[in-house]
């Protein structure tokens, strides 16, 4: 609880409880209010069977559940009175963006920084993401203030890269024993360059 006699709740909002007591209003109440305003809920299909003759394909509609701002989350209607008013959000609580947890700080050699994790999406390519993502930055740090950076303090796509270019050194090693082998057996350039050429393009 902070001097205006607010308390803290679910990382975005500070309950006042004289206005909970005033109005009747548990946590647990507004928890649930929360919980069931502001989901991801599918919208239907259209396509789907029954379907007219000649449609080929369903599309899957999907519309706007999950709160995004504080203004829609001050909306949350916590209770429809007998005379018509409603108990909305902001109401019996202050509503402000947050962090999702404050039992983290991020801190780099000593100095505050913000920690982010990115990771890739399923059958997207590592190495493709990683390079975007350092484009990104770059271009992003035309308009940091002079005090500000980044510094990639983990990639572990180095172990990827590191593995193709073992793959591609032992395959090249393994061309340039086969030609020197074939060359021993066959006694010629010439009868040499044809199993050669054929590897190359395998």
């Amino acid at each position: 609880m902070d001097a205006k006699g607010e308390t803290f709740f679910n990382e975005d909002n500070w309950v006042r409880p004289d206005q909970l007591a005033k109005l009747n209003i548990t946590i647990p109440e507004i928890v649930d209010a929360i919980q069931k305003q502001s989901t991801v809920n599918p919208s239907g299909q259209v396509g789907a069977e029954p379907a007219p003759k000649g449609q080929e394909y369903t599309y899957a509609i999907r519309s706007q559940g999950r709160l995004e701002n504080p203004e829609e989350f001050e909306q949350i209607v916590l209770r429809a009175n007998p005379d018509g008013s409603l108990v909305r959000l902001k109401d019996v609580a202050r509503i402000e963006l947050g962090s999702q947890t404050y039992a983290l700080q991020g801190r780099l050699n000593g100095k505050a920084g913000a920690v982010l994790a990115l990771y890739k999406l399923p059958g997207t390519n590592a190495i493709q993401a990683v390079d975007g993502m350092k484009k990104l930055l770059e271009q992003a740090r035309k308009s940091f203030p002079p005090d500000m950076d980044y510094v990639i303090a983990l990639d572990t796509t180095q172990a990827v890269r590191e593995g193709l270019k073992e793959i591609v050194h032992t395959l090249f090693e393994a061309l340039v024993l086969v030609i020197i082998v074939v060359f021993i057996f066959l006694q010629g350039w010439r009868a040499t360059l044809i199993p050669a050429l054929a590897l190359h393009d395998t």
